[in-house]
């Protein structure tokens, strides 16, 4: 299992001043196994005005770094784009070729660790350092290339963290050869094998976690000269197509994989950010989040999962009387702060299509959270989508589950859950 990141987690050594606007922060994370930089565009007029504003996460491209936005050289040029705006820009590095995530190390885990460095490091740094809006109406994520995946991947890995994401030539499935291709030099660094561990590519990859994405606004940029770019674009377009998630579509005639369009794209999209961000929301009732994780927290909710290997699981939740868990093995579910603390609630759990209903009754805590225990059936013994795991008869009802849970050969099955007053 991946490490914990010891404390202190992320340190500030150095700030320099480029710009009026413009600063270059060097920090140092046991997550990295040391020192990292990031750049922060500040409103001008931030150092007086007192005002709180929202925050744009900018991610650069594959063996770029935390300058590429602000470069003259590269043309970028997020300093002129937003110079008018009551934004703050965070740019970090990424790694060269990060994918934002946290790597396999073959199987040792440890340092890098993107994802926890970018959602749980330096996002809360950044809220403590600036004068921010910490809620994730007010909080944007987007990238070029492979930024442009990872600023996707990490909206729907956190969607209860950033609650708008643009993707600008973004290669947005790593189940297209080229994507792996393109990391093969680190593929076993960062995922493992694609043929050994399909199940971490698909974990970290944004077309396999667009049921998450619902809730974000989202757009999507790719020029029609980018060959595999744009089938990746395509293909994550047509997905988001099938879930029935609306999003905006830029198909560019004749762009290209240049500087020249990544600027344009960030130009044309910071207009509807910007009016995003004006406007107040709430979480959602209703959700569906998916995930390899066995622990994980999202929108309020904490679902901690026991089986014996790793695959996908999901949960799905129908406001605050009816929810389900997908997966194998058990799962224990802290609800969010729905009830009324300390009420006593009638809660039935079924089990496929055709199981038996368990009933039982369930007290609110003093937060208004039910805590249960949910018997998903027997953990599948494989990991989802190798050789061993291939050939498995299917659970009852599994024909019925999403993509995310019924390839690879695994069995599963889904608890619904219904709670009463």
């Amino acid at each position: 299992m991946p490490v914990s990141v010891p404390d202190p987690a992320l340190s500030l050594l150095a700030e320099e001043t480029l710009s009026p606007r413009l600063s270059e922060l060097t920090l140092t994370t046991p997550a990295l196994d040391g020192e990292t930089r990031v750049r922060v565009l500040v409103p001008a007029g931030y150092a007086t005005s007192g005002q709180s504003y929202p925050v744009l996460y900018l991610f650069h491209g594959g063996t770029e770094d935390w300058t590429a936005w602000t470069d003259p050289d590269q043309k970028g040029d997020a300093e002129a784009a937003t110079a008018d705006l009551d934004l703050i820009v965070v740019m970090p590095d990424i790694g060269p070729f990060g994918y934002s995530t946290d790597w396999f190390n073959q199987g040792a885990f440890g340092a890098p660790m993107w994802e926890t460095y970018l959602s749980a490091q330096l996002l809360p740094f950044v809220d403590s350092h600036y004068r921010t809006i910490p809620d994730r109406s007010a909080r944007a994520t987007a990238g070029l290339s492979l930024g442009g995946d990872g600023a996707v991947s990490m909206a729907a890995r956190h969607p209860d963290l950033y609650g708008i994401a643009a993707s600008f030539s973004g290669a947005v499935d790593n189940n297209n050869a080229f994507s792996q291709d393109l990391v093969s030099p680190v593929t076993g660094l960062i995922y493992g094998t694609y043929e050994a561990e399909e199940v971490r590519w698909r974990g970290g990859n944004s077309w396999d976690l667009a049921a998450n994405l619902a809730d974000t606004d989202l757009t999507l940029f790719a020029g029609t000269e980018e060959e595999f770019i744009t089938e990746m674009a395509d293909s994550f377009h047509a997905r988001l197509a099938d879930l029935g998630i609306e999003h905006g579509w830029n198909e560019v005639a004749g762009g290209t994989h240049t500087y020249e369009y990544f600027q344009q794209y960030l130009v044309e999209w910071l207009p509807h950010l910007m009016e995003y961000l004006a406007a107040e929301r709430e979480l959602p009732a209703s959700f569906t989040y998916v995930s390899i994780k066995p622990t994980y927290s999202v929108y309020d909710w904490t679902v901690r999962i026991e089986r014996p290997a790793l695959e996908f699981s999901a949960l799905e939740v129908a406001g605050a009387d009816r929810f389900s868990v997908i997966g194998s093995g058990s799962a224990n579910v802290v609800t969010g702060a729905l009830y009324e603390a300390g009420e006593t609630y009638t809660v039935t759990a079924t089990t496929g299509p055709v199981g038996e209903a368990e009933e039982q009754l369930v007290a609110a805590d003093g937060e208004g959270r039910l805590q249960l225990t949910l018997d998903l059936g027997p953990g599948n013994p494989n990991q989802q989508f190798t050789a061993d795991a291939e050939g498995g008869a299917p659970a009852d009802g599994s024909e019925d589950l999403p993509f995310f849970v019924r390839g690879g050969g695994s069995q599963f099955a889904v608890t619904e859950v219904t709670v009463r007053g």
